[in-house]
């Protein structure tokens, strides 16, 4: 069986709670492990299989971890924690090499959120200059904020919109928050 849009959309979304359950501060670990596991399968020549889904995203997830947090997960976590004993450091360790591998060692890429966050301090910079910054305009610009970051986590959730540009897509986001 292969891969659907369905069962991508769960992982990313079981990947979300991963992160909340495990505390990781920095909300785009999540958003690179998802650039990582896409790019990942991009590259494969043939059809990925649902049994390697839970390997790859939790490795991803391992990847991105030891790339932006500053106390990254441990493979011990990923191991019995995420992946309940069910693959083995040597699988996790191969599964790694072959995510790093089919990415050309590239392990970040600007993603949604990246841009996302970008556009908003660039709103907030320009309007703060232009306007009296009262506690009711900071509300509002929070209120955008929470908006974006919500759409955007549902956004990378739908594999079809892979095929724009994650500036593109950020723009039009901080665009349905105003």
């Amino acid at each position: 069986m292969h891969i659907t849009r369905h069962l991508r959309a769960s992982v990313i979304d079981w990947l979300f709670e991963v992160a909340m359950k495990l505390s990781i501060e920095d909300k785009s670990v999540v958003f690179q492990a998802v650039n990582l596991m896409d790019r990942y399968y991009n590259q494969l020549t043939e059809s990925p299989q649902t049994r390697d889904l839970q390997l790859t995203a939790v490795t991803a997830l391992f990847i991105a971890s030891k790339n932006l947090e500053v106390d990254p997960l441990d493979l011990q976590t990923c191991l019995k924690t995420l992946c309940f004993n069910k693959y083995s450091r040597k699988q996790f360790l191969k599964k790694e090499e072959a995510i790093r591998r089919a990415t050309n060692y590239e392990n970040e890429a600007p993603t949604v959120l990246d841009f996302l966050m970008f556009y908003l301090r660039s709103t907030k910079l320009a309007i703060q200059k232009q306007v009296d910054c009262g506690a009711e305009l900071q509300n509002f610009l929070q209120s955008v904020q929470t908006i974006a970051y919500d759409l955007t986590k549902s956004v990378i959730i739908d594999a079809s919109l892979n095929k724009y540009k994650p500036s593109v897509i950020a723009l039009s986001l901080v665009a349905l928050g105003f």
